[in-house]
């Protein structure tokens, strides 16, 4: 007879198999390309090893529903890959740094460090996976879910864009901003502040606060002061998890306008730095 545990591990195996990742595509020339080139003349074979070794790692765990994003145990990667826990570290170290020095290249995969779990984070094997795992990324990234249903994010842009169309003042010379581009903001907070709560559902009311943000000021209307923004979040320790309470923020508490404007001003942030993207600011936040 089984046992109520019995069956949830059973289920639980029987979903990760429908979830698995069963290849991902290996492109010819990969010894060229140049942080392999130099992986592999810093560290030998082993650089080549680790991080094609990884790759299928993170594929055996691969999740639909937050796909690239892994945590595995040191003692599995070492052992897997016969190498040191010190050696080991240093190589991912080093595709942890190009990660970062090129982020809109992808050019390789983000890892967090932490005891004896490693968490990594690789956006573009999604796009390297098999056609079956294709199909299904592509039905699931066109719903999100929530506690009781499940909504596309286009739809919830659409439903507040209609919404904020009936209350837009129609004053003398007013200007309409352009639509929020929420889905490439929520990208952008997702690519560069990784460490934090990533966003896999977007409920109205955030929606509602992000488009606010948006239409407050002219000069939250481009992309790229978005993304100075979240450089300036992840400056902040204490916005970054390092706090006594162990706290992260996440985009959710991010744009709600009191959470906002604080950021803004500093106020999670080192007093003696000055603030390089003050040009965001706007001081009159309100809702």
């Amino acid at each position: 007879m089984l046992l109520a545990k019995d069956c949830t591990e059973i289920f639980a195996n029987f979903l990760k198999r429908i979830n698995l990742l069963k290849w991902f595509k290996h492109l010819s020339g990969s010894l060229n390309n140049s942080v392999i080139a130099e992986s592999v003349e810093r560290f030998g074979g082993d650089g080549y090893l680790v991080f094609f070794g990884i790759l299928e790692m993170v594929s055996d765990e691969f999740d639909i529903y937050n796909p690239g994003r892994v945590t595995l145990r040191m003692k599995k990667i070492t052992k897997n890959l016969q190498l040191s826990r010190q050696k080991t570290v240093r190589i991912l170290r080093f595709f942890d740094e190009k990660a970062k020095l090129k982020l809109q290249e992808d050019v390789s995969f983000f890892v967090e460090i932490e005891k004896g779990d490693v968490t990594i984070k690789c956006s573009r094997l999604a796009k390297l996976s098999d056609n079956h795992t294709q199909k299904r990324l592509k039905e699931t990234s066109k719903l999100l879910p929530s506690d009781f249903e499940v909504t596309s994010l286009q739809e919830e842009e659409e439903e507040v864009e209609e919404e904020d169309k009936d209350n837009t003042p129609k004053e003398k010379g007013y200007c309409r901003p352009p639509p929020c581009p929420q889905k490439k903001i929520i990208s952008l907070y997702n690519k560069i502040l990784f460490e934090l709560p990533r966003v896999e559902s977007w409920p109205k009311a955030s929606a509602s606060h992000l488009m606010a943000r948006w239409r407050e000021d002219p000069k939250r209307q481009l992309l790229e002061n978005w993304e100075k923004f979240f450089y300036f979040v992840k400056e902040s320790k204490f916005l970054m998890g390092n706090n006594n309470r162990g706290w992260k923020a996440d985009l959710f508490w991010l744009v709600r306008p009191t959470n906002f404007a604080k950021v803004l001003s500093q106020k999670y942030h080192d007093k003696d730095k000055s603030n390089p993207y003050e040009e965001f600011i706007n001081e009159s936040i309100e809702e």
